[in-house]
């Protein structure tokens, strides 16, 4: 059943745009070119728990090159020593441990709220975290460690490559959360020839965004997204948390409307990148149980799955350009039900 409720007469109803893919492509057909719509959580120090990264690492003292002669001690961290292989955070000085939090916490919200795969190409990911470990150092008012993110590649390297990790374990983790989600939501007790049958009508047309309608196996094509899988996957990975402890209550400042004025700004929406990515890890887990034919857990390759996310992230802007109204209700309704 639907879950977005409007006072449009069917024939409007019938010229809202469905996703579908060409032939000889896997991206819907859209007819806007792609724009970002970029919100930035704020640069305070997070809850999460940057030092699953850590390895243990710099438990060894060993004679090695001095990488702090002239910066300020504030600017000063502690290398990678052998036989580590990544910077630890645990051991560094209090004013880096401060930055990386806050800087986690700006790309946790980029993702949310701005896009999936902020950085694509290696100039690209430089320049990003050069940005947001710059402003969170700036935000915390440690400028001498701002100076040197800003001068010290070597470094930026280091601290980029600690931050990205909390970047593909946000993707990996939101689909193992998908993965739990298939064979319930989708897949109905049947011969393995169903099962084929069912997954490749899912997922070369994107049809898994789609609820059935209430007294029939249609798809309710005027409510995308609206699918309980895609609704129960968002509201388990970004809304569930203990004591406000859920990434959207930490970014909670951060859900807006597309509507600035009136009684619609009033009314918060999921962001596009937050359906887009529940979407594409969907997909993900479709065409791994599709492969395997079972719900065992596969990693998420960021770069395997990029074109279908840029794809849903195009389907939904063309839908704010041309039916703002629509697009608001859908994911204000989506908002409702998982918040």
């Amino acid at each position: 059943m639907c879950l977005i409720k409007t006072h449009w007469d069917k024939a409007q109803q019938s010229e809202v745009p469905h996703f579908r893919r060409t032939q000889a492509k896997s991206k819907p057909v859209v007819r806007h070119p792609h724009h970002r719509h970029t919100v930035h959580a704020t640069q305070s120090g997070d809850d999460d728990d940057d030092d699953d990264d850590d390895n243990n690492d710099n438990k060894h003292v060993a004679n090695r090159r001095d990488v702090n002669k002239g910066w300020p001690k504030e600017a000063h961290y502690e290398p990678i020593v052998s036989p580590a292989r990544t910077l630890g955070i645990k051991n560094q000085p209090f004013p880096l441990r401060a930055v990386v939090k806050a800087a986690i916490k700006h790309v946790t919200g980029d993702i949310i709220f701005d896009s999936a795969y902020p950085s694509a190409d290696l100039n690209n990911f430089n320049k990003y975290h050069r940005q947001v470990l710059v402003e969170s150092a700036r935000s915390l008012s440690y400028n001498h460690l701002a100076g040197r993110f800003k001068k010290d590649d070597e470094l930026l390297k280091l601290i980029a490559g600690v931050v990205n990790a909390r970047t593909s374990r946000i993707r990996t983790q939101f689909k193992e959360v998908t993965d739990s989600k298939i064979e319930g939501f989708y897949l109905s007790v049947g011969t393995s020839k169903d099962t084929t049958a069912r997954l490749a009508y899912l997922i070369n047309q994107m049809n898994y965004i789609y609820p059935l309608k209430q007294h029939n196996e249609d798809l309710d094509v005027n409510c995308p997204y609206g699918h309980p899988a895609v609704i129960s996957s968002i509201k388990h990975y970004f809304f569930v948390g203990d004591r406000g402890s859920s990434l959207a209550n930490k970014h909670s400042t951060c859900f807006t409307s597309s509507f600035k004025d009136g009684p619609l700004s009033l009314e918060l929406e999921l962001p596009i990148a937050m359906v887009s990515l529940a979407a594409t890890a969907i997909h993900a887990s479709l065409v791994k149980w599709d492969e395997t034919g079972s719900q065992k857990s596969k990693g998420f390759r960021a770069e395997e799955y990029q074109d279908i996310y840029e794809g849903h992230e195009a389907f939904l802007q063309s839908l704010k350009a041309e039916w703002l109204k629509f697009f608001h209700k859908t994911m204000h309704a989506l908002h409702e039900i998982v918040a």
